[in-house]
């Protein structure tokens, strides 16, 4: 998802993309994880293949999407949240993921919908318990305790948007901006946008 970025910005700094739990070439976590265990193996992984650069805290955080939520809205999202769809013996969860997949692009992309159909079809039990994480975390009052510098974003039409200007209104320290449609996409679909806005951003936390 972020090998895009990744090439715009590789004469800058070293950079390092991991596999979330459940997803891609990582491991099958059991259970329901919970976003501090995401957070521990995060870690673990990082001290694993030794970045000697790794500072001693965070220098900044960049979100796209956040689930700025109350416990009510995120009852909701649980409530309506579509699980994986479970393999048949006609193969018709093959075509019916296909077809959830494509609504969450602004219009069809073969490469990218391809990209995300294979993504889906690994990842349905990692799928499942990430977004059980995420609707059980407060994340209002997780963004409370962060003391680092914060840049959120989100495209125009993404699920989270209007959680955009709660965040500006709630936290004014906060760095915000609306990327233009891309859904869930962003950072493939507005790569240049994206690294313009993170950019300066990460230098400025770099020298503070």
């Amino acid at each position: 998802m972020f090998e895009n970025m990744m090439l715009e910005m590789k004469d800058e700094r070293p950079m390092y993309a991991f596999d979330t739990p459940g997803f891609g070439e990582s491991f099958n976590p059991e259970g329901m994880p919970s976003l501090i265990n995401y957070r521990d193996w995060l870690s673990e992984a990082i001290d694993a293949i030794g970045i000697d650069e790794r500072p001693k805290k965070v220098l900044s955080l960049c979100l796209n999407g956040a689930a700025y939520l109350t416990a009510e809205e995120r009852q909701v999202f649980k409530d309506n949240f579509t699980p994986a769809i479970e393999p048949d013996e006609e193969g018709n969860y093959l075509l019916d993921t296909f077809n959830l997949i494509k609504t969450l692009f602004p219009k069809f992309d073969p490469e990218l919908v391809d990209l995300e159909l294979r993504g889906a079809l690994r990842s349905k039990q990692g799928r499942n318990q990430a977004f059980t994480a995420i609707w059980e975390q407060d994340f209002i009052k997780v963004l409370q305790k962060i003391t680092c510098p914060v840049f959120v974003m989100s495209a125009e039409d993404d699920f989270f948007i209007e959680q955009v200007a709660l965040i500006a209104k709630a936290h004014p320290e906060i760095n915000t901006a609306v990327l233009g449609q891309s859904r869930i996409v962003s950072p493939e679909l507005k790569t240049k946008e994206i690294v313009d806005l993170i950019r300066p951003f990460i230098n400025r936390s770099e020298k503070s």
